[in-house]
């Protein structure tokens, strides 16, 4: 089997099989969406994740030796669209190290891989017998499998279990004929699932720097040898502005009195999956370039003289002198801290409290506590960096399912030595879509479901595709609007926008909150508004007083039309006292603006009673509203309703109220609703305001001088 569309885990899937060669490289990427911004002048940075797990791609070269396997994944291509496609990670392969029967749920595993999630592929070498598994844990020491249901087939020893990645190819492939039926083709699927899909490396305790350095006692180490160290220190920053004035020979210049970070490369070439795990953990767990550690140089920065402890003084280190303890030399913040690198690969921190020039040939290092024993001979000693990950790309490239090369760039944070940044919340961004009467509906743009227990904001949000960049905001609130962008799915509150099918104002309210702990307490409330517009491809505005600028000002007229809403405060009038029950009579046509409902008090109205009011049919999330435009009695007990839109969620014969309409008419507030104390215009004011004085047109005789 090479690649085929299959149904499991309730869904179709298109499963691809096509096995790597492995005379070429598989390449293994992972990346996290994360912001790194620099204050101005002060530059001292901002940095922000908005993810926790990493999204994962996978590129590979399969060759198909043979007619059958080169046709079936040409179908499969021609076949496969908006699928899902379903990779097994080969470099995680994991065999079974013992028979195994029908029914079994405990699979004892040779090896673990690297990243692994809740689903998984059982197969044979060829994979002529295969199938989905769904895994209820992973024993780490104990390498045992186990399942949440049993096998469906048998397998025999060596059998290959795959965590499965869930995505779409990044590029579409291109197969390359070689012969007339072997091929060549590059395929790169990227991981695009759901949250519950997602592939993570075994979780395991990762170290800190300890007590040896008080001030940075809880802050991650790095202490995974590398294969190699280059530096890369930033020579040139932005710390520097010149700019050129007039014809001078010379810029003028800015200059500001940074540090200049030191830059790290260290080279990995890891042989064994455990490495490997623990350096994607330890990425992940620093979310990429969000959260800083120390990690050494690994490079031999200082050369040690003499064994610690030296006698009689257990806090010194003996080096060879070198420019490091030169006087003259301007210090550097990460100059107090070292690190002693063991024969036997341990990363062993301190700080220093002193460094003095002891002969022309000897620098001690003085340390805040007593030095372990270290053998100069075998021993590195190297600098400290406090630091993070330069990119928030991760890449592994593999040789064989065992053998993975890496290089991993770091950037040191010379500003955060002496002041620690207040670390800043994982921010999820809650959106909440409110028809006005009807439902309430609540998502959120973070990769998983966000729970905020109690509080003005308390529910459950679920992942839908909603994001915004701006707020646009000045002193004119007119102008005041939010741009953002969705997709069309099932559920989404912007759908009812387009066949009209509102029956309230569209509110949305964005909120954001810590999404590692989100609570009401500690939310912010980004915008608050009314939903304004929306274009075929879901790009919506909403605006945050709705339609408060667009109504006539000032609010209270001299007119003789009625200032006041019918049933509004002012007129002291309940619409519950003007309701009239009816009943949809027969069957409801969702496509008609015609209703005809029944209702004996209905009946007893006159034409048009009910035009200008409205009905109101359904409960809940069936909530619908109308307004009427026309009426008339019609049959004996029947009235024929003329509506703004059709019903589109009523059923047959369901029940609803009518509410009669207002004309803005001193006579209608008194004959229909008996209100005319409370009519809120001036029925009798004069078509001509009586004191301003029309100007009369002058007459003028013809001639040239008609106007002197």
């Amino acid at each position: 089997m090479i690649a085929r569309i299959v149904t499991a885990l309730s869904g179709q899937y298109g499963l691809l099989a096509a096995p790597p060669n492995w005379d070429t490289e598989v390449k293994v990427t992972l990346d996290l969406p994360t912001d790194v911004s620099k204050e101005p002048i002060t530059f001292n940075e901002s940095r922000r994740n908005f993810a926790q797990s990493a999204r994962y791609t996978m590129t590979w070269k399969a060759y198909l030796a043979d007619a059958a396997s080169s046709t079936e994944l040409r179908t499969f291509l021609t076949r496969i669209r908006g699928d899902t496609v379903v990779v097994p990670m080969w470099p995680d392969a994991c065999e079974a190290a013992t028979t195994l029967r029908i029914g079994q749920t405990v699979i004892n595993l040779v090896d673990l891989p690297v990243r692994y999630g809740s689903y998984w592929l059982a197969a044979t070498a060829d994979f002529s017998t295969f199938e989905f598994v769904t895994v209820a844990s992973l024993g780490l020491p104990s390498k045992l499998l186990r399942l949440q249901i049993g096998l469906v087939n048998a397998y025999p020893i060596g059998a290959l279990f795959y965590p499965l990645m869930f995505g779409k190819f990044k590029d579409r492939p291109k197969p390359e004929a070689i012969t007339d039926e072997c091929l060549e083709v590059e395929l790169s699927v990227q991981e695009n699932s759901a949250f519950a899909y997602r592939l993570s490396p075994p979780v395991i305790p990762l170290p800190v720097v300890g007590t040896t350095i008080p001030a940075f006692s809880t802050t991650r180490l790095w202490d995974i040898i590398p294969n190699h160290s280059t530096p890369t220190d930033w020579t040139e920053m932005p710390d520097v502005i010149y700019e050129h004035v007039g014809f001078l020979r010379s810029d003028q210049q800015r200059a500001y009195d940074h540090r200049n970070p030191r830059g790290q490369e260290l080279e990995f070439y890891q042989n064994e999956r455990t490495s490997v795990a623990k350096i994607e953990l330890f990425w992940r767990d620093r979310r990429a370039t969000t959260l800083r550690f120390m990690v050494p140089t690994f490079r031999g920065d200082l050369r040690m003289m003499a064994n610690t402890p030296v006698p009689n003084l257990l806090n010194r280190i003996r080096c060879e002198r070198s420019y490091f303890s030169d006087p003259g030399r301007e210090a550097q913040p990460g100059d107090p801290f070292i690190c002693l690198i063991g024969h036997d690969d341990s990363v062993n921190p301190y700080q220093l409290q002193q460094v003095v020039n002891f002969d022309p040939n000897e620098t001690r290092l003085i340390c805040t506590q007593n030095v372990a024993a270290f053998t100069a001979s075998t021993t590195i000693v190297s600098h400290l960096m406090l630091a993070r990950f330069a990119d928030a790309t991760l890449e592994w490239t593999y040789t064989t399912p065992y053998l993975a090369t890496t290089r991993i760039k770091f950037h040191e944070l010379p500003h955060e030595y002496a002041n620690t940044p207040v670390a800043l919340p994982e921010p999820a961004y809650l959106f909440i879509f409110t028809e006005a009467g009807v439902r309430v509906d609540r998502y959120t743009s973070y990769e998983n479901t966000v729970v905020v227990s109690g509080g003005i904001y308390g529910g459950v949000y679920v992942p839908a595709p909603f994001s915004f960049d701006t707020v646009k905001t000045g002193i004119r609130l007119d102008q005041e609007k939010l741009d953002f962008k969705s997709f069309k799915f099932d559920g989404n509150p912007l759908n009812k926008m387009w066949p009209f099918a509102l029956d309230g104002i569209l509110t949305l309210e964005i909120v954001e909150v810590d999404a590692t702990a989100p609570s009401s307490a500690t939310a912010k409330s980004r915008f608050y508004g009314d939903v304004w517009s929306v274009t075929s491809d879901y790009k919506a505005t909403a605006v945050p007083f709705g339609n408060l600028f667009d109504r006539k000002f000032p609010r209270f007229l001299l007119s003789v039309s009625d200032n006041y809403t019918q049933f509004s405060a002012p007129t002291k009038l309940a619409a519950s006292a003007f309701v009239i029950p009816a009943q949809i009579k027969g069957v409801v046509d969702h496509g008609s603006q015609t209703l005809l409902v029944t209702s004996a008090l209905g009946f007893a109205k006159a034409t048009d009673y009910f035009a200008g009011g409205w009905l109101e049919t359904g409960v809940g999330l069936t909530i619908e509203k109308r307004g009427i435009l026309h009426s008339a009695p019609s049959g004996t007990t029947d009235v024929t309703l003329t509506i703004d839109r059709p019903l589109i969620k009523a059923a047959n014969n369901q029940t609803l109220t009518m509410y009669p309409g207002y004309d803005g008419n001193i006579d209608t507030c008194e004959t229909k609703f008996n209100n005319r104390i409370n009519f809120g215009g001036h029925a009798y004011i004069p078509d001509v305001n009586p004191g301003v004085k029309a100007v009369k047109a002058k007459n003028t005789s013809g001639g040239k001088k008609a106007g002197a």
